[in-house]
């Protein structure tokens, strides 16, 4: 049974919702393997050069990065947006 709209919660009063339907896909897995296995074992290489700290700290520096760059291109394509008057 779908779930009604009013137990959608905050999601559903935000607006329009769509609601799929998930399933398991026999077999899905050897297909992902099959696209990003090649470029998993390559990262494997390259942190296997690096100690158990040194992981750490990149880790570390990645997870604080990401959001950090992210954050700075939302702010520069708002600047870009306020230039050209949208």
């Amino acid at each position: 049974m779908a779930p009604q709209p009013a137990a959608l919660g905050a999601a559903h009063a935000a607006g329009p919702a769509a609601l799929a339907v998930c399933g398991a896909v026999p077999d899905a897995l050897a297909g992902v393997e099959a696209v990003v296995g090649p470029a998993r074992r390559r990262i494997a290489e390259v942190r296997a050069a690096y100690t158990d700290e040194q992981r750490d700290l990149l880790f570390d520096y990645f997870a604080r990065a990401a959001p950090a760059f992210r954050e700075a291109a939302e702010e520069i394509r708002a600047a870009t947006h306020e230039r050209k008057g949208r």
